[in-house]
């Protein structure tokens, strides 16, 4: 508009009047757009919030059922955007009701209980968007102590070889087994953590 340059007199009042009134109408219509979006996008939060009270409540009454844990995560994430300010507080919330909902669960022992709630976090966030702040820093925290489990078991092995085959070197041979078997199953459960970490991608 600005860039075209001067018009005949006459038509100046009369073509400003309309250019006036059309931006107007599209600034109008634009807001009218933001103003629907933030209301569905305050609806989407309220049913997530929802969600969450409702599992809250399973938790702390101990009354959760794990078959259900699926559909809790399809529901929140077909739900749809919330807005931004509250996007990281509402995903942080569900995780946090998920993984008490695992843990007052029964029939699952603590290894798969912490395999669940990796598998909730890393489903969640990579799922719904949101920072994978805390998730990277999981898996760096896991491969730092599957190097750390490995090297263990690489120096045990290596030091019964070291041993003879006196009455106490072999009552020392089966302590050191005793030891590679835990670490080797510990190292196992890191590697499920890696794997479900990966299929949640």
């Amino acid at each position: 508009w600005k860039t075209i340059g001067h018009v005949p007199e006459k038509y100046k009042d009369t073509l400003y009047n309309k250019f006036k009134a059309t931006c107007d109408q599209y600034f109008d219509l634009k807001r009218t757009e933001t103003k629907s979006q933030d209301a569905e996008f305050d609806a989407n939060l309220a049913k997530k919030i929802a969600i969450c009270e409702e599992i809250e409540k399973m938790a702390e009454a101990g009354t959760s059922d794990l078959s259900k844990l699926s559909d809790y995560k399809k529901s929140f994430a077909a739900i749809g955007f919330v807005p931004r300010k509250d996007m990281q507080n509402i995903q942080a919330r569900f995780i946090k009701a998920i993984n008490n909902f695992v843990k007052t669960s029964s029939g699952l022992d603590k290894s798969e209980k912490d395999k669940l709630m990796l598998q909730n976090e890393a489903e969640v966030v990579l799922k719904t968007g949101g920072s994978t702040k805390n998730l990277d820093k999981q898996e760096n925290e896991i491969r730092r102590k599957m190097k750390t489990l490995e090297e263990e078991i690489t120096l045990t092995r290596n030091n019964i070889e070291f041993f003879g085959h006196s009455k106490n070197a072999e009552k020392l041979k089966a302590e050191y087994m005793q030891k590679v078997v835990k670490a080797e199953k510990e190292l196992k459960d890191l590697q499920d953590k890696i794997k479900l970490i990966n299929a949640a991608n």
